[in-house]
């Protein structure tokens, strides 16, 4: 997908959904025209994990086009370079620092100790601080782009939801893989996901018919690659806002959520279009020596 369509949080207001539970008679049919294990605690922790993602929706209004937010980003600047220009005329010549962390930018550009010319005239404090934000906003906006997931939030929290509905059902005993082909076993997980999310806010239903067995063949690939513990703080991480690439690199994650990022992430990352596999490119040697010469991401601090 391409980074044009990302989506972004601008609020962190929930949408106030509430998930209503499959009615007994569904999971009935399920076992019984579906041959499918459903235990009374299978169902409990299939409906907690529904339960987590319909209460934590956030809803369409709070997520916003990356491409939109750069656009009034922009615009913003221009204004705040032209107030600098008019409220201090006797500024300091324009820095040419990057800064390596959040950190390093605010200690340089905020620092509480004023100057003597600050002192004396307040509007050249004012400048500094107007030139603080900028950089502030600069240094956002590399961020995200240096380290924003192609994939769209929602697509990405869809599949580790489904993900985690398929792990309960083959720990509960039911075969997902067909044993000697590509493909599902049977059609019942594909059943069961597609009613689970009948009971969803429009905005977490996900795909269709031929479209939805990819999907769910694509969460199949992901349950594989993590324990339940570790797709429960996965789906907890990405129902709070959560961005993968952005919790790599940030002092804020945890131990044993790094290494979960380090397992699952390849297989997010190739997952584009509920299961299309992305074409793998064929290396040249000069693309090969370029990618040696390439230096290694930095570390980026967020708080």
């Amino acid at each position: 997908m391409a980074t044009r369509h990302r989506k972004v949080f601008v609020s962190d207001k929930l949408a106030g959904s509430r998930y209503e539970p499959l009615p007994q008679h569904h999971w009935i049919t399920l076992q019984t025209k579906h041959d499918l294990r459903l235990p009374l605690d299978v169902r409990d922790k299939i409906n907690a994990v529904c339960r987590i993602l319909v209460e934590n929706n956030r809803g369409a209004e709070n997520l916003t086009a990356w491409t939109d937010v750069q656009k009034k980003l922009n615009n913003w600047r221009l204004d705040t370079a032209r107030l600098r220009g008019n409220v201090w005329k006797r500024r300091a010549p324009q820095r040419k620092v990057q800064f390596e962390s959040f950190r390093n930018l605010v200690e340089e550009l905020f620092d509480p100790t004023l100057t003597d010319g600050e002192l004396r005239y307040p509007l050249a404090l004012l400048d500094r601080f107007l030139e603080g934000t900028i950089a502030v906003s600069e240094h956002i906006e590399e961020c995200m782009r240096r380290w924003m997931s192609e994939h769209s939030y929602e697509t990405e929290l869809w599949l580790i939801w489904a993900a985690l509905v398929l792990k309960h059902l083959e720990n509960a005993g039911n075969e997902i893989k067909h044993p000697n082909r590509d493909r599902l076993k049977s059609a019942g997980p594909v059943v069961l996901i597609e009613k689970l999310q009948a009971h969803f806010p429009a905005a977490l239903r996900r795909r269709e018919a031929e479209a939805l067995r990819k999907a769910v063949i694509a969460a199949y690939k992901i349950s594989l690659r993590g324990s339940l513990q570790q797709l429960n703080e996965m789906l907890d991480h990405w129902c709070n806002g959560g961005d993968l690439l952005m919790a790599r690199y940030s002092d804020k994650i945890r131990g044993e959520q790094f290494q979960l990022a380090l397992a699952l992430e390849k297989q997010l990352r190739l997952t584009t279009r509920f299961g299309t596999q992305r074409r793998k490119q064929s290396l040249t040697s000069e693309s090969l020596e370029k990618r040696r010469q390439m230096p290694k991401p930095r570390r980026i601090e967020l708080d």
